[in-house]
Order: C-alpha cells, then sequence, then structure tokens
C-alpha cells in the first residue's frame, strides 16, 4: 500500500470517528472538493500544509495520518 492510500484509509477513519462528511472536510480545510475526493480515494497525498489542516480538522496527527502510529 502506497503512502497516498495509507493516509485515505485513516482519513476515512478518523472522518468517521470524528462525524465529519466531506464537505465538512473540505470547509475546515478550505481546499476544493477534487483534492478532497483525491485525499479520499488514495489517488493523490495532501501538500504538507494541507496534511496539518487535515490533522487540525480530524483531531489526529500526522504521525497517525501518516501510518507511523496507531
Amino acid at each position: 500500500m502506497d503512502l497516498a492510500q495509507v493516509i485515505a484509509q485513516r482519513m476515512r477513519r478518523a472522518m468517521d470517528d470524528a462525524g465529519i462528511d466531506r464537505c465538512e472536510l473540505r470547509r475546515r480545510v478550505g481546499c476544493s472538493y477534487q483534492a478532497v475526493d483525491a485525499w479520499f480515494t488514495g489517488h493523490r497525498a495532501p501538500t504538507a500544509a494541507k496534511l496539518v489542516g487535515i490533522c487540525k480538522a480530524l483531531g489526529v496527527t500526522a504521525d497517525y495520518l501518516l501510518g507511523l502510529e496507531d
């Protein structure tokens, strides 16, 4: 599994845990629907700046999203 897929899997799990849908994540991170869709499906990994925003929006660490910790 590549990094984009790891992030996608963990992002989906964190979104479920936080009760946040794609539209709300997009609003909180400040990005396009296409960007969130690409991250959510594992087609593209977010940039470092967007990764920080995703972590803040979901209440998780970057290490968690990157698969470095559980």
